[in-house]
């Protein structure tokens, strides 16, 4: 294929030229990992205000001091007594209890079983 001219003289036509991306291209590279970047700030943000919201419903649901199995390891001070019935507080808070014994205010007590929320208790 030669044009009829010296080597050098001879360039390919129009529709033989390397055609460039065109500029639009590289700006819809640059709009992509911003597009990426920006996803990815919301789905970290959702995430990070989800387990702001579940740990926090978590520590309001936590459940408060409880009875073990084992009652009679529980002691408790009385806290106010009439007639065989009144509080006692165990770990910061306050049960009622009955017993057949009478007690005074500050008086340990042990715990010998619950009924529902009521507890019976004995002298320590």
């Amino acid at each position: 294929m030669s044009c009829g001219k010296p080597r050098a003289a001879c360039s390919p036509g129009p529709s033989r030229r390397r055609r460039e991306a065109p500029v639009e291209a590289d700006a819809i590279a640059i709009l992509d990992w911003r597009a990426v970047a920006a996803q990815a700030g919301i789905i970290f943000g959702v995430l990070t205000g989800l387990w702001f919201f579940f740990s926090l419903t978590q520590r309001a649901r936590a459940t408060p001091y409880q009875l073990g199995e084992a009652f009679g390891e529980n002691d408790a001070v009385v806290v106010n007594w009439q007639d065989g019935a009144g509080y006692v507080r165990i770990g910061g808070e306050l049960w009622q209890a009955r017993a057949k014994a009478s007690f005074a205010p500050g008086d340990a007590v042990r715990v010998a079983r619950k009924d529902g929320m009521l507890l019976r208790v004995t002298r320590a």
